[in-house]
């Protein structure tokens, strides 16, 4: 197993057998680091070099390759591979964000700990699960835990983004993404619980979305907030309260049994009926249950 800063493809830490062919492993490190650059933030791949299988997983910062001689569950090494990742990052953030040309190999020391303890449970997380039901249900264009910055100037993290491409619509539809840039692109942002989720925490995600998206001259003063406001919002949980359909009617506008939010923030109407429904965002609840998830809302 091999961790790689993202940026420079510099390796900041590796458990590997002692005796590893130099040439083994430099062909290693080629095909790794070439396919490593093509692959999105969040994206998990697999492939074949030097008879080997190599399961990658890229985050914001770094790219967690595992080489297997036999392969005979993809997708729990695809899971401890996005794992590692995520505690890695979750580790040594603060070294990581300070992207320092000259990086001591030493202070990843520890993290050999960790990374025994993720082998060793050897089990498909929760949330590698769900995100099965994720691309066959909306796309196998994903970003996972991506770090998107708001309106607010802050770094938020978004369980899953999904990139659809550009929105289509109606004539109305298109005068919006025409004015404004922000409804342009078909995103999905996604949010999964493990356990349930409560009524406080369905309403934080819901309105934290209003976040997201700016006007083209906002951007030019404040270039790092995500230009975009979502299509559509997912929540993914293994209970909810019986109530939270009441409570999401007393506060969110619904039409046609579909509950939506309004990107005010940018087109003070968007809250109305008669809105394209571009500049909306529609709310979706989904229970998971026995690895299969129903859709409540």
């Amino acid at each position: 197993m091999i961790i790689f800063d993202v940026e420079t493809g510099l390796p900041l830490f590796s458990k590997l057998p002692k005796k590893i062919d130099g040439t083994l492993l430099a062909g290693f490190l080629t095909a790794i680091t070439q396919i490593a650059k093509e692959l999105a933030m969040g994206g998990i791949s697999s492939f074949i070099a030097e008879e080997k299988h190599i399961f990658l997983s890229a985050r914001h910062h770094v790219v967690v390759a595992i080489i297997a001689n036999e392969v005979t569950d993809t997708k729990t090494l695809c899971a401890m591979a996005h794992e590692i990742g995520v505690k890695f990052e979750k580790k040594y953030f603060e070294i990581l964000r300070q992207r320092m040309e000259i990086v001591e190999l030493e202070k990843f020391k520890g993290f050999e700990t960790i990374v025994d303890e993720i082998i060793a449970l050897g089990q498909v997380p929760f949330h590698i699960e769900v995100l099965d039901f994720i691309k066959k249900q909306f796309g196998d264009r994903i970003s996972v835990r991506p770090t998107l910055y708001g309106r607010d100037g802050n770094p938020h993290v978004i369980d899953i983004i999904v990139e659809k491409g550009k929105k289509r619509g109606s004539i109305y539809d298109k005068l919006a993404m025409r004015l404004f840039r922000a409804f342009s692109q078909d995103l999905i942002f996604i949010n999964f619980f493990e356990g349930k989720a409560k009524d406080e925490e369905v309403l934080t995600f819901i309105q934290s979305l209003k976040l997201f998206g700016a006007k083209d001259h906002e951007l030019e003063k404040r270039p790092e907030i995500f230009p975009y406001f979502p299509s559509s919002a997912v929540i993914i949980a293994e209970e909810y309260s019986p109530a939270i359909i009441n409570t999401l009617s007393a506060i969110i506008p619904k039409e046609k049994e579909q509950f939506y939010i309004g990107a005010t923030h940018l087109a003070p109407t968007a809250d109305l009926k008669f809105t394209p429904k571009a500049a909306r965002c529609s709310i979706e609840l989904w229970k998971w249950k026995e690895n299969k998830a129903t859709r409540i809302i």
